[in-house]
């Protein structure tokens, strides 16, 4: 599940115009897969996942068109969420990077993405987290070992 948060993060920012990857184009990614373990953490905490992707929109804003379409690849800023993603698989004890984790990541990285989910929503790492640690062997589509 998390590549797919990768190709639809990368959707994200193709459609936006612009040519990397943002945290915020990773948390669009989250919301729009509403089955994956991040989606459904944010729920269990009353995130009104409509309102998390208008926020996302309205902060984003729209790149200048170009003529050469680009293939956007990871900001340095997405790639510290993918990092500190490991580190929270790691601390966690999974077996591998899930979507909570991504979320985990996009949490503790300074970015549009963690301002909408902390200041805007009050959704904390430690409450995902804690969750997270609940849900750890609950299988999902995201689960490498069900063919995700």
């Amino acid at each position: 599940m998390t590549r797919q948060v990768l190709a639809r993060a990368r959707s994200e920012a193709f459609f936006f115009h612009h040519d990397q990857i943002q945290p915020e184009d990773m948390l669009a990614a989250i919301v729009g897969l509403p089955h994956c373990h991040a989606a459904r953490l944010l729920r269990k905490l009353e995130v009104n996942l409509h309102f998390v992707m208008r926020e996302i929109v309205a902060a984003k804003g729209f790149g200048p068109v170009r003529k050469k379409v680009l293939d956007p690849g990871l900001s340095a800023a997405s790639t510290r969420v993918l990092e500190r993603a490991a580190e929270e698989s790691r601390a966690l004890s999974a077996e591998f990077i899930g979507t909570e984790h991504v979320l985990l990541g996009l949490l503790r990285e300074e970015s549009v993405a963690s301002h909408i989910l902390a200041n805007r929503l009050g959704v904390q790492a430690d409450e995902v987290r804690c969750l997270a640690k609940g849900w750890a062997g609950v299988p999902t589509a995201e689960d490498p070992a069900q063919g995700a």
